[in-house]
């Protein structure tokens, strides 16, 4: 067997994307101090981590804390949207067309579709 391939079919657990995604938003060469208060707290509590760590409900609970302590420079929002065809399609182009128009939509930082997302 390839190992190599092994990894690359083996699903990711969600605490791993969502630690990776906060890693690389977050992380600067300057680190001011509390990246690495929370960078200390994350590797406390990284499932996986030599000391055995939490579980990854507690992991994915900690970096939901983290996100909503960000400093306000630092936080991110998405409009997300879902379905498929013409009407979920028409629904989501009046979303942002309505947040256009309030001078809203600069204010995300993220547009994610699922299921089509028209």
């Amino acid at each position: 067997m390839d190992p190599r391939r092994d990894a690359i079919e083996s699903p990711l657990p969600l605490w791993r994307v969502l630690e990776d995604e906060f890693r690389e938003l977050h992380s600067t060469g300057s680190e001011p101090e509390w990246r690495r208060q929370w960078q200390t707290e994350l590797d406390r509590l990284t499932p996986d981590s030599a000391g055995g760590g939490a579980g990854p409900a507690d992991f994915e609970a900690l970096l939901h804390q983290l996100v909503h302590r960000l400093p306000e420079d630092q936080a991110r929002t998405a409009v997300c949207l879902s379905g498929g065809g013409i009407r979920s399609a028409s629904f989501g182009l009046g979303v942002l067309q309505g947040l256009a128009r309030h001078g809203l939509l600069a204010r995300f930082h993220y547009l994610s579709t699922v299921s089509g997302g028209g």
